[in-house]
């Protein structure tokens, strides 16, 4: 069972060390990696952090959270059927 959190603050605000605060306290929920993610807009600070617990793919690439492009992800939960889900998308 991972562990999320996130928090949203006015731009002056400083997030990292309450982020941080909050992701250590989840470390029960994820003893196996943790990460944390900030992105800052024109009024605001955006923190997302995660505490991992690896079950069916426990390389590094699974790591949280997830970055693409502009976009990042904290994900609670596994796909068990990513081998059908996958093939369906290959198929499309």
């Amino acid at each position: 069972m991972c562990g999320i959190s996130g928090i949203i603050a006015a731009k002056e605000n400083e997030i990292k060390k309450q982020l941080g605060s909050m992701n250590a306290i989840l470390s029960h929920r994820g003893p196996d990696a943790s990460g944390e993610f900030f992105c800052e807009g024109n009024n605001y600070t955006l923190g997302l952090a995660h505490r991992r617990l690896s079950i069916i793919d426990i390389s590094k690439s699974a790591d949280q959270p997830m970055r693409y492009k502009n976009f990042a992800i904290v994900y609670n939960g596994e796909v068990y059927n990513f081998k059908e889900f996958k093939q369906t998308l290959i198929d499309q």
